[in-house]
C-alpha cells in the first residue's frame, strides 16, 4: 500500500490519486476506507470516494492496462525461458542473404553473426602505408591519403 497524503477533512486530489493507485495494485476497498476514515475523513465522504473511484472509466481503463502489461510481462517471461532451454550457439553465415535472414533468424528471433558484407567497402581497406581510407564517397581525398609521398620507401645497402 503506497504512502497516505497528509490528513484533511475531505479528500482532495491527493487522496483520490492515492485511492485509484491502490485500488490498482489490489488494495480491498474496505481497508482503504478505515485509511481514510482515520485520517479524518467522515465516512459518508470516504464511502462515495471510494464508489467514484470503482465507477470511473478511467479507473476501469487503467485497470486493463494494469492487464495488457501482465500479460505482455507473462509472455516476455516465457520467451526468455524458452531462450534459456536452447543452446548458446550463434551460427556464423558469410554474405547471408535478406531472404534468409529475416526467413530463418529475423521471424525466428535468433541470433546470428553475419560476416562478409562489408568485404567490398572502400572504408574498410588500408593504404599501402597502413592508414584507414576514410570516406568512400570521396576518391580523390581517399587517393590523396594512399599517395607514395607518404608511403615510406625501403633504401637497399
Amino acid at each position: 500500500m503506497l504512502a497516505t497524503p497528509r490528513a484533511s477533512a475531505e479528500p482532495g486530489h491527493e487522496w483520490r490519486r492515492w485511492i485509484a493507485e491502490n485500488l490498482l495494485l489490489g488494495s480491498a476497498p474496505a481497508s482503504l476506507l478505515r485509511i481514510l476514515t482515520g485520517a479524518g475523513i467522515a465516512e459518508r465522504e470516504a464511502v462515495a470516494e471510494l464508489e467514484l473511484a470503482l465507477r470511473s472509466p478511467y479507473l476501469k481503463g487503467a485497470a486493463r492496462l494494469k492487464n495488457r502489461l501482465a500479460r505482455r510481462d507473462w509472455v516476455l517471461d516465457i520467451q526468455r525461458t524458452l531462450n534459456g532451454l536452447r543452446a548458446p550457439h550463434i551460427e556464423r553465415r558469410h554474405r547471408l542473404p535478406a531472404e534468409a535472414f529475416l526467413a530463418d533468424y529475423y521471424s525466428t528471433n535468433q541470433p546470428v553473426i553475419i560476416t562478409g558484407m562489408m568485404d567490398g567497402w572502400m572504408a574498410g581497406r588500408r593504404c599501402a602505408n597502413g592508414r584507414s581510407i576514410i570516406s568512400p564517397a570521396t576518391t580523390p581525398s581517399a587517393k590523396s591519403k594512399c599517395s607514395t609521398a607518404a608511403t615510406p620507401t625501403k633504401t637497399m645497402n
